[in-house]
């Protein structure tokens, strides 16, 4: 209870910092709220897969869209994530906002893991630096040294990279990134060019 309420009150405290008018999370009632029981405020909404019904003025898009970035950027900034985002734990407010609800199944990750997701983010933004250190950690993922890696090689994994990152969502296929580490494999093998 005491760690659902804190995840709840830094959740919204992250939403407010970086701007993210559009997303909120229940506040928890602490002084209604005992071991068993979490009494949180009363948010007006509908599941977000029925989000028509709750539309105001076509924001729930750009909440949505707030919603994904704020996942994100707790996971990547604060190295703990909403365990159990789905429709049902996802509420179109009737005034655009987004909410995200039950906080009892959070995860943490590691430096690592927070490291590699930020740079998963930053390749599919295009971002050069990320996509380096993405395919360095491709790279020695499948036994390769990544400085074995040419210019050549890399920019040629780096883009299959972005382009498996950035394609539309439900679409990306492991066998995309598989390929490329059989590439990876061939450039970097001694007297290949690259």
């Amino acid at each position: 209870l005491v760690n659902a309420c804190r995840r709840l009150e830094l959740a919204r405290i992250r939403f407010a910092e970086a701007g993210l008018d559009l997303v909120t999370a229940p506040e928890p009632i602490t002084q209604l709220s005992s071991s068993p029981v979490l009494t949180m405020e009363f948010l007006d909404g509908v599941p977000l897969d029925r989000r028509a019904e709750a539309d105001v003025a076509g924001r729930t898009s750009r909440a949505v869209e707030q919603a994904i970035k704020a996942w994100f950027l707790i996971a990547v900034r604060d190295g703990w994530f909403h365990g159990d985002v789905h429709a049902g734990n996802l509420l179109a407010l009737r005034d655009g906002r987004v909410a995200f609800l039950d906080w009892g199944v959070t995860g943490r990750l590691s430096v690592e893991a927070r490291e590699l997701l930020a740079d998963l983010i930053g390749a599919g933004l295009d971002l050069p630096d990320a996509r380096d250190r993405l395919v360095d950690r491709l790279a020695a993922q499948f036994g390769i040294d990544p400085a074995l890696l040419g210019p050549v090689a890399r920019t040629l994994i780096g883009e299959r990279v972005t382009a498996l990152l950035t394609r539309p969502f439900g679409t990306p296929r492991l066998g995309a990134l598989l390929e490329g580490g059989a590439i990876v494999g061939d450039l970097a093998r001694p007297g290949r060019p690259g």
